[in-house]
């Protein structure tokens, strides 16, 4: 769910956003130009030049253009997202 005006990549200022990924399930790669912030709430996978795992009270940046992509194991993986 993103939480913006108009279409998924206009920017006007800090929009947040909820990720919900289902158990075993890859949200395959992909790109685009918005950067990404993310507070993780449950464990899963996250991949981005080559990093891994990620824990609940965690977090990671994702610069703009960079190839992302997310993996939930037996739980879902949940995550807030700000960009």
């Amino acid at each position: 769910m993103r939480l913006r005006p108009g279409s998924i990549d206009e920017r006007r200022g800090l929009w947040p956003g909820l990720g919900l990924v289902a158990p075993h399930t890859r949200y395959p790669d992909h790109r685009h130009a918005p950067e990404e912030t993310y507070p993780v709430l449950s464990p899963g996978q996250f991949r981005k030049d080559g990093s891994g795992r990620v824990r609940p009270g965690s977090g990671f940046f994702v610069p703009p253009n960079a190839p992302r992509a997310l993996r939930s194991g037996g739980q879902p993986l949940f995550a807030v997202r700000t960009g």
